[in-house]
């Protein structure tokens, strides 16, 4: 059977994906896009078990996302998803949310590398000979490919972070969608009751093992926002993320 050139999974919300807001979490938004991404590739023939069986796994290493309007809990989000042919590093991938009525409710762009397991090193795409997904040529980008997170300048409020057990996936390092749990960790709950991301850019530049501090500074300036993730000595760049809030009134009247 031919795979599909554009994968489509539902998803409704439980109280296991809102916050407190009762908006779909943006950590739980990318890990949505994680499973949607991970049934495509099953499908196209390399999935989690064809790339262990060559030594390798995949690894976000950019992801742009733009929601324009949050579902809430109980709502149903359809989510779609397609890839492009590879570039010399990078395996790009494109997500579309949408109410199963069809509306708009945001996009996200991604970036993914293959990694060989061992040496933990980037695997090119010609030397990797993963299967070709199907010809999307026709199919717009809903969003640019991601680029750089554009860092701000003045202060910024530090915390260090640990990695413990609830931030590790099963590739034994901080999965993606953590790390945007650390950055609405450090925004104030004032600023979520008022206030949603609007667009969101993460870089990741090296992979987060257990038991390394991370020493995390967030500067806000109205409704922009940076973070950079480092070393505590600073020597080493593990992520940095940036964008922007939008207005977005609380659902739940208690909080």
């Amino acid at each position: 059977m031919t795979p599909p050139r554009v994968h489509t999974m539902p998803v409704t919300l439980t109280a296991l994906d809102v916050d407190f807001t009762e908006r779909w979490r943006p950590s739980a938004i990318l890990t949505a896009m994680e499973k949607c991404a991970t049934e495509h590739a099953e499908l196209l023939g390399y999935g989690r078990d064809a790339l262990l069986s060559r030594q390798l796994i995949w690894v976000m290493s950019r992801t742009h996302v733009r929601m324009d309007r949050y579902p809430v809990l109980n709502d149903q989000v359809l989510l779609r998803t397609w890839a492009y042919p590879p570039n010399r590093f990078f395996y790009p991938r494109c997500h579309v949310f949408e109410t199963p009525q069809g509306e708009w409710l945001g996009a996200a762009s991604t970036l993914w590398l293959a990694i060989d397991l061992a040496a933990r090193q980037v695997v090119a795409p010609a030397r990797a000979a993963l299967p070709s997904p199907p010809d999307v040529s026709d199919i717009a980008l809903p969003l640019p490919v991601p680029d750089r997170v554009t860092r701000l300048p003045g202060p910024a409020d530090e915390t260090v972070r640990l990695p413990v057990y609830s931030d590790l996936d099963v590739n034994g390092h901080v999965n993606n969608a953590r790390y945007v749990d650390w950055l609405c960790d450090s925004l104030p709950l004032h600023v979520h009751k008022a206030r949603a991301i609007h667009n969101l850019l993460i870089n990741y530049t090296k992979e987060i093992l257990p038991s390394t501090p991370v020493r995390c500074t967030l500067c806000l300036q109205e409704n922009a926002f940076s973070m950079l993730g480092e070393a505590r000595d600073g020597g080493q760049v593990f992520f940095e993320a940036g964008g922007d809030l939008m207005p977005c009134a609380q659902t739940h009247p208690g909080l």
